[in-house]
């Protein structure tokens, strides 16, 4: 007779989906999820999978493994080898993590005899899914501040990490690199150096910096264009880029902060162009 399979912990599935403990910065990230996750789970009315019902339920675990700080887990989560299904126990195992705590806090709020509302506004919008019909039966939605007392407060923004392709054009004799369309730029080939860095602003004066961080101090280079790839490239078998990847042009903060928010490279990849030595220009769009 064989004994039942065990179910995983909450500890478990959280280094399956890439949130190992004891990690300040993986911490940071999965806090931020859950409080998100749980969000989206009030904002709709949602208590447990019974009562939720099937759509309704499948509408959190799609939210949460499309959220963006797992959404690299996404395309193996959707599979259906035992990788794909050892994922998907996990994300049921830390979705019924957060529902347990959401619960716990519902039934000390009670106690109180506190009457809650979910606060109308902005704030919420963005965690309601499309519109449904709910079981009359279902239980009033605490207020949102309230049922989240428990999670930490996500900070402003989380350090990601990037790969950055400097390309050089005084590495290239005879380079007409203005004459390229700056959305045609190569992310490969002769001239461009790659290294790694972490994005701990979302400012365009933070990512000049970053791309700047490998050349020589003396030769005070200057970045004349900055491209962040919205996808991932196609990659040869050593790693270097043998297809550009679809890109958008970063001229200022608001462009860097909406690449951040919905690019679905993984890890992000970044193109600086350097200016021409004794040249010196705003990054150009």
């Amino acid at each position: 007779m064989t004994e039942p399979q065990k179910k995983l912990t909450a500890t478990e599935a959280r280094v399956l989906l890439g949130f190992p403990p004891r990690t300040d910065s993986q911490n940071s990230r999965y806090q931020l999820w859950r409080t998100e996750v749980a969000a989206y789970m009030m904002a709709n009315g949602i208590y447990n999978q019974t009562q939720a019902g099937t759509a309704q339920w499948d509408g959190v675990r799609e939210f949460a493994i499309g959220h963006w700080v797992i959404l690299g887990y996404k395309e193996v989560y959707s599979g259906t080898d035992a990788v794909a299904g050892k994922l998907q126990e996990a994300l049921q195992a830390l979705l019924f993590d957060i529902r347990a705590k959401l619960s716990k806090k519902r039934k000390e709020a009670s106690k109180t005899n506190k009457v809650f509302a979910l606060p109308p506004g902005p704030t919420n919008d963005r965690f309601r899914a499309p519109a449904s019909h709910p079981s009359q039966d279902a239980p009033a939605v605490p207020d949102l501040t309230a049922a989240l007392s428990g999670f930490a407060r996500p900070p402003a923004f989380i350090p990601r990490g990037v790969i950055v392709y400097l390309t050089d054009p005084e590495a290239v004799p005879g380079s007409m690199c203005g004459a390229v369309p700056v959305a045609e730029r190569q992310w490969g080939g002769r001239g461009v150096f790659r290294f790694v860095g972490m994005v701990y602003e979302p400012t365009m004066e933070h990512l000049v910096s970053l791309a700047l961080r490998k050349t020589d101090v003396d030769a005070k280079r200057a970045v004349r264009n900055l491209l962040g790839a919205m996808a991932d490239p196609v990659l040869g078998a050593s790693g270097v880029i043998t297809q550009s990847p679809e890109s958008t042009v970063l001229a200022d903060d608001e462009d860097v902060e909406g690449w951040l928010a919905t690019s679905k490279a993984t890890p992000l990849r970044l193109l600086a162009i350097l200016e021409r030595c004794g040249t010196a220009s705003s990054p150009a769009t």
